[in-house]
């Protein structure tokens, strides 16, 4: 029985103080939302020049692979054709 009314007690505690607060005006709701829009627009651009550096990345690998299997296309094309002519 003593800890139902701890219990009571320690919830009455911390839900009075949430209740008596006043309520958010529409200027105070228009000021968080312009806070939340630039931190997630920040948010959005980080990520997007993230992305692009390690896309960037990516084809740089990418095409130096590319150079490498062409540059030993041309050799194995020079080796057939010495050994056609030769």
């Amino acid at each position: 029985m003593k800890t139902l009314w701890v219990i009571i007690l320690l919830c009455s505690l911390i839900a009075v103080p949430a209740f008596s607060q006043v309520s958010l005006t529409t200027e105070d709701l228009d000021k968080i939302r312009l806070i939340v829009n630039d931190v997630v627009k920040k948010e959005i651009a980080d990520s997007e020049a993230r992305m692009k550096d390690y896309v960037n990345v990516r084809f740089d690998s990418i095409e130096k692979r590319f150079e490498g299997i062409e540059n030993d296309l041309k050799a194995l094309k020079n080796k057939l054709r010495v050994l056609i002519n030769g």
